[in-house]
């Protein structure tokens, strides 16, 4: 059973009745305090006080001055012309002389440039000529028909027609004047002069016009100053014949030494890569694998990058000197890795070492043939690298590129083969462990 609620009263106290007087006092001064508040809030103004009087204002008459006043405007922004002009060559020729320069304002109808005017007046002068002897032609013909029309009036005409080639004689052959002196008949019989119906005038001209390819050309030939490249030359021919902005009609074309220079360069990254792949060939038949042959051709980056920096310290060009040292570098480095490679493989087959054990073994016992072989054939180039006289400008190159090559692939392949045999023999390991994986459930089923 729940008890039944119980009610208690308790006394009041003087405490309590202290406390209900003060909160009592404390509202009634709010309440006045605020309607003292409101009654001078709406009460009404009281009027401003009148202002004092304005002063007077004086005027004086002065007469107007009209000058000029300086303003400086200082700030950053673009200026831009009003006005831009575009020129364009529409006659092509060689500069003479140029009337204005860069900057310059320039007025409609100005002569801007000269260009040399011999080459037209020969054009001109080719153009009159052939003109003359159109006219000449055109009066022949009017001369047959005049005599053929009666002819053929009267029911005459020709059964056989000759044509007769005449000669001058041999005496009147001696030069240009002899020309003078020759007499033609006009169509009244009488005999006038060649002078009265023909011009002659002495000009330059070519003795012959070389074609080639059907178009006619001119031959332009150098020779390379001493201790410069053909590679050079070239490419310096190539820039100046760029910046004369010759027209699309006129095209230009190595020969000789420069074009066979151009040709085996566009040749050599084909030979190079089959040079690559024949020795991959040869060296995967040796070792019946495919895997390590990479760890062998791994040296030869070195040997490319020792040569060419080589030959870009001493300021010499890649010709076909230096491509060709680049390609006999290639028999000769990668013999380093074929030391390696070999040795270590024996030892892990034959005597059951570890893949770290036994690149480390190859590299201490391979050191020393490695580095004969390498000083032999470095010492080999150094009598072309520093050799003098007449050629030696071509043997040079040929010596830069094995010695370079052979110094900095000799440094880095101790180093950058071992490396690459552990990482090839892992890649070797984890695609057999992947065969055998998928071998197993074929063999289940």
């Amino acid at each position: 059973m729940r008890p039944s609620p119980q009610l208690q009263l308790r006394p009041r106290t003087r405490g309590g009745n202290a406390l209900n007087f003060a909160i009592k006092a404390a509202l009634s001064l709010a309440v006045i305090a605020e309607g003292a508040t409101l009654a001078m809030r709406f009460a009404a103004p009281s009027a401003p006080a009148a202002a004092p009087p304005a002063p007077a204002v004086p005027v004086v008459m002065a007469p107007v001055q009209q000058h000029d006043v300086s303003i400086i405007l200082g700030g950053l922004g673009t200026v831009q012309a009003l006005n831009t002009a575009t020129i364009r060559s529409q006659v092509t020729g060689l500069l003479q002389t140029v009337n204005f320069v860069e900057g310059q304002q320039v007025h409609r109808g100005d002569a801007l440039a000269q260009i040399d005017p011999r080459p037209y007046q020969a054009r001109l002068e080719q153009a009159q000529a052939q003109l003359t002897r159109d006219q000449a032609q055109l009066a022949n013909i009017e001369v047959n028909l005049n005599r053929n029309v009666p002819l053929l009036s009267k029911g005459f005409a020709t059964l056989n027609q000759y044509y007769a080639i005449l000669e001058v004689d041999p005496e009147f052959q001696a030069g240009p004047n002899a020309l003078q002196r020759i007499y033609v008949k006009s169509q009244s019989g009488n005999e006038v002069p060649i002078s009265q119906i023909a011009s002659f005038k002495s000009t330059l001209a070519p003795l012959a016009v070389n074609h080639q390819g059907q178009f006619p050309s001119v031959t332009l030939s150098f020779n390379l100053a001493p201790g410069v490249a053909i590679g050079q030359a070239v490419t310096e021919v190539q820039k100046a014949t760029a910046s004369l902005n010759m027209p699309g009609s006129m095209a230009t074309k190595f020969q000789g030494n420069a074009q066979a220079f151009q040709s085996s360069l566009s040749s050599t990254p084909p030979l190079i890569l089959a040079a690559l792949f024949a020795v991959y060939l040869i060296l995967g038949m040796l070792y019946e694998s495919t895997i390590h042959l990479l760890t062998i051709l791994s040296t030869l980056p070195s040997a490319g990058l020792g040569a060419l920096a080589t030959l870009m310290v001493f300021g010499r060009p890649l010709d076909v000197i230096g491509i060709i040292g680049i390609i006999l570098l290639i028999g000769i480095v990668k013999k380093n890795g074929i030391m390696l490679v070999d040795f270590a493989l024996q030892a892990e087959r034959e005597r059951g070492l570890s893949t770290e054990d036994a690149i480390h073994e190859a590299c201490l016992l391979r050191f020393r043939p490695i580095l004969m072989t390498t000083l032999c054939a470095l010492l080999g180039g150094v009598p072309l690298m520093l050799g003098t006289g007449t050629g030696s400008e071509i043997r040079q190159p040929l010596g830069y590129a094995m010695v370079g090559g052979l110094l900095v692939s000799q440094v880095l392949t101790l180093f950058t083969t071992p490396v690459v045999y552990l990482y090839m023999d892992k890649l070797s390991h984890l695609v057999g462990r992947r065969r055998r994986t998928e071998a197993v459930p074929a063999a289940a089923e």
